[in-house]
Protein backbone atom coordinates (compact mmCIF):
# COMPACT_ATOMS: atom_id res chain seq x y z
CA UNK A 1 0.00 0.00 0.00
CA UNK A 2 2.88 2.08 0.85
CA UNK A 3 4.38 1.34 -2.90
CA UNK A 4 0.76 1.97 -4.01
CA UNK A 5 0.33 5.83 -2.21
CA UNK A 6 4.18 6.85 -3.65
CA UNK A 7 3.26 5.94 -7.27
CA UNK A 8 0.55 7.66 -7.34
CA UNK A 9 1.86 10.73 -6.27
CA UNK A 10 0.04 11.68 -3.05
CA UNK A 11 1.81 11.66 0.52
CA UNK A 12 1.27 9.45 3.59
CA UNK A 13 -1.29 10.22 5.73
CA UNK A 14 -0.81 12.48 8.65
CA UNK A 15 -0.93 10.96 11.95
CA UNK A 16 -3.18 11.59 14.95
CA UNK A 17 -3.58 10.55 17.79
CA UNK A 18 -6.46 10.67 19.57
CA UNK A 19 -7.82 10.20 23.48
CA UNK A 20 -10.41 7.98 24.45
CA UNK A 21 -13.81 10.31 24.50
CA UNK A 22 -12.55 11.32 21.50
CA UNK A 23 -13.04 8.47 19.54
CA UNK A 24 -16.09 7.57 21.43
CA UNK A 25 -17.37 11.06 20.83
CA UNK A 26 -16.61 10.83 16.61
CA UNK A 27 -18.36 6.75 17.12
CA UNK A 28 -20.93 8.24 18.09
CA UNK A 29 -21.21 10.95 15.53
CA UNK A 30 -20.85 8.23 12.38
CA UNK A 31 -17.32 9.75 11.78
CA UNK A 32 -14.51 7.29 13.59
CA UNK A 33 -14.91 4.61 10.15
CA UNK A 34 -13.97 8.03 8.12
CA UNK A 35 -11.63 9.46 10.44
CA UNK A 36 -9.44 6.40 9.76
CA UNK A 37 -9.60 6.60 6.24
CA UNK A 38 -8.22 10.62 6.19
CA UNK A 39 -5.78 9.63 8.77
CA UNK A 40 -3.44 7.55 10.26
CA UNK A 41 -5.02 7.04 13.54
CA UNK A 42 -2.69 6.35 16.63
CA UNK A 43 -3.89 5.38 20.03
CA UNK A 44 -2.42 4.14 22.98
CA UNK A 45 -2.17 0.97 24.80
CA UNK A 46 -4.63 2.99 27.86
CA UNK A 47 -6.96 4.59 24.79
CA UNK A 48 -7.40 0.96 23.25
CA UNK A 49 -7.90 -0.53 26.41
CA UNK A 50 -10.92 2.33 27.44
CA UNK A 51 -12.63 1.83 24.04
CA UNK A 52 -12.76 -1.27 23.65
CA UNK A 53 -14.03 -2.34 27.09
CA UNK A 54 -17.39 -4.79 26.53
CA UNK A 55 -20.35 -2.30 26.58
CA UNK A 56 -18.59 0.96 25.74
CA UNK A 57 -19.97 2.52 22.47
CA UNK A 58 -17.86 1.84 19.00
CA UNK A 59 -15.91 -0.92 21.13
CA UNK A 60 -16.81 -3.45 18.29
CA UNK A 61 -15.55 -0.81 15.70
CA UNK A 62 -12.35 -0.15 17.20
CA UNK A 63 -11.95 -3.39 17.67
CA UNK A 64 -12.42 -4.19 14.22
CA UNK A 65 -10.26 -1.10 12.64
CA UNK A 66 -7.71 -2.17 14.99
CA UNK A 67 -7.33 -5.38 13.54
CA UNK A 68 -7.91 -4.47 10.14
CA UNK A 69 -5.12 -1.66 10.72
CA UNK A 70 -6.89 1.43 10.52
CA UNK A 71 -5.78 2.04 13.90
CA UNK A 72 -2.40 1.84 14.89
CA UNK A 73 -1.58 1.03 18.79
CA UNK A 74 1.88 1.92 20.03
CA UNK A 75 3.59 -0.57 21.57
CA UNK A 76 4.73 0.57 24.33
CA UNK A 77 3.50 2.90 27.39
CA UNK A 78 4.69 6.62 26.54
CA UNK A 79 7.06 8.20 29.26
CA UNK A 80 5.91 9.97 32.14
CA UNK A 81 5.59 14.04 31.02
CA UNK A 82 5.89 16.83 33.98
CA UNK A 83 2.41 18.37 34.67
CA UNK A 84 0.75 15.15 33.34
CA UNK A 85 -0.04 13.29 36.25
CA UNK A 86 -3.09 15.51 37.07
CA UNK A 87 -4.53 14.20 34.07
CA UNK A 88 -6.26 10.46 33.33
CA UNK A 89 -4.05 7.67 32.34
CA UNK A 90 -5.42 8.15 28.83
CA UNK A 91 -4.90 12.03 28.62
CA UNK A 92 -1.59 11.64 30.06
CA UNK A 93 -0.36 8.81 27.70
CA UNK A 94 -2.00 10.24 24.61
CA UNK A 95 -0.33 13.57 24.98
CA UNK A 96 2.70 11.88 26.09
CA UNK A 97 2.74 9.77 22.88
CA UNK A 98 2.54 13.14 20.88
CA UNK A 99 5.43 14.49 22.84
CA UNK A 100 7.31 11.67 22.10
CA UNK A 101 7.35 12.07 18.18
CA UNK A 102 3.94 9.64 17.34
CA UNK A 103 1.82 12.35 15.70
CA UNK A 104 1.68 15.15 13.93
CA UNK A 105 -1.29 16.42 16.38
CA UNK A 106 -3.63 15.21 19.26
CA UNK A 107 -7.70 14.41 19.38
CA UNK A 108 -8.52 15.90 22.64
CA UNK A 109 -11.82 16.29 24.43
CA UNK A 110 -10.67 16.75 28.42
CA UNK A 111 -11.19 19.88 29.02
CA UNK A 112 -7.55 19.79 31.46
CA UNK A 113 -5.93 17.73 28.82
CA UNK A 114 -6.61 20.61 26.05
CA UNK A 115 -5.91 23.29 28.57
CA UNK A 116 -2.09 21.42 28.88
CA UNK A 117 -2.01 21.12 24.87
CA UNK A 118 -2.81 25.14 24.75
CA UNK A 119 -0.44 26.16 27.80
CA UNK A 120 2.27 24.07 25.57
CA UNK A 121 2.02 24.73 22.34
CA UNK A 122 1.12 21.41 21.42
CA UNK A 123 -1.41 20.99 18.29
CA UNK A 124 -4.96 19.76 19.08
CA UNK A 125 -8.23 20.30 18.36
CA UNK A 126 -11.49 18.60 19.81
CA UNK A 127 -13.86 16.08 18.06
CA UNK A 128 -16.14 19.33 17.19
CA UNK A 129 -13.96 20.40 14.86
CA UNK A 130 -13.66 17.24 12.84
CA UNK A 131 -16.41 17.56 10.84
CA UNK A 132 -15.31 20.93 9.71
CA UNK A 133 -11.87 19.98 9.16
CA UNK A 134 -13.58 17.47 6.59
CA UNK A 135 -15.55 19.83 4.58
CA UNK A 136 -12.69 22.13 4.38
CA UNK A 137 -10.60 19.25 2.84
CA UNK A 138 -13.43 18.57 0.44
CA UNK A 139 -13.95 14.81 2.49
CA UNK A 140 -17.49 15.83 3.36
CA UNK A 141 -20.43 17.91 1.92
CA UNK A 142 -21.21 21.31 3.86
CA UNK A 143 -24.67 19.51 5.14
CA UNK A 144 -23.01 16.52 6.20
CA UNK A 145 -21.10 19.05 8.17
CA UNK A 146 -23.65 20.58 9.94
CA UNK A 147 -25.43 16.77 10.85
CA UNK A 148 -22.20 15.48 12.18
CA UNK A 149 -21.82 18.51 14.34
CA UNK A 150 -25.22 18.56 15.29
CA UNK A 151 -24.87 15.12 16.34
CA UNK A 152 -21.58 15.46 18.13
CA UNK A 153 -23.28 18.66 19.82
CA UNK A 154 -25.94 15.75 21.26
CA UNK A 155 -23.59 13.82 23.09
CA UNK A 156 -20.66 16.07 23.88
CA UNK A 157 -20.77 18.05 26.92
CA UNK A 158 -19.36 21.80 25.30
CA UNK A 159 -19.30 24.88 27.17
CA UNK A 160 -20.82 27.64 24.50
CA UNK A 161 -17.90 29.17 23.99
CA UNK A 162 -16.38 25.94 22.46
CA UNK A 163 -18.79 25.45 20.14
CA UNK A 164 -19.24 29.08 19.25
CA UNK A 165 -15.18 28.40 18.60
CA UNK A 166 -15.59 25.19 16.50
CA UNK A 167 -18.56 27.40 14.15
CA UNK A 168 -16.50 30.38 13.95
CA UNK A 169 -12.44 29.84 14.31
CA UNK A 170 -11.26 31.29 10.74
CA UNK A 171 -10.51 28.39 8.41
CA UNK A 172 -6.99 29.51 8.26
CA UNK A 173 -6.18 28.56 12.36
CA UNK A 174 -7.69 24.88 10.96
CA UNK A 175 -5.23 24.49 8.02
CA UNK A 176 -2.67 22.61 10.16
CA UNK A 177 -5.22 19.90 10.65
CA UNK A 178 -6.10 19.35 7.24
CA UNK A 179 -5.13 15.96 5.71
CA UNK A 180 -3.07 17.53 3.61
CA UNK A 181 -1.80 20.59 5.91
CA UNK A 182 2.04 21.42 6.46
CA UNK A 183 3.96 19.83 9.19
CA UNK A 184 4.83 23.26 10.61
CA UNK A 185 1.47 24.73 13.25
CA UNK A 186 0.25 27.77 12.91
CA UNK A 187 0.05 29.43 16.61
CA UNK A 188 -3.05 29.63 17.54
CA UNK A 189 -5.00 29.99 20.72
CA UNK A 190 -8.63 28.06 21.09
CA UNK A 191 -10.51 29.70 24.12
CA UNK A 192 -10.35 28.56 27.59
Amino acid sequence: MTMALKKAGTKKPRRVVIDASSAILLFKAGLLDLLTRVYRIVMTPSVLDETTRPGYPGARLVESLRSAGAIVILASKPADVDGLPTLGRGERDTIGAFLQGAADFVIIDDGKGAGFCRDHAIPYINALLVPRILVLSGQMSPRDGRKHTEAILAVGRYSPQIANYAATCPPEVLDFFLPSAPRIAAASRPPK
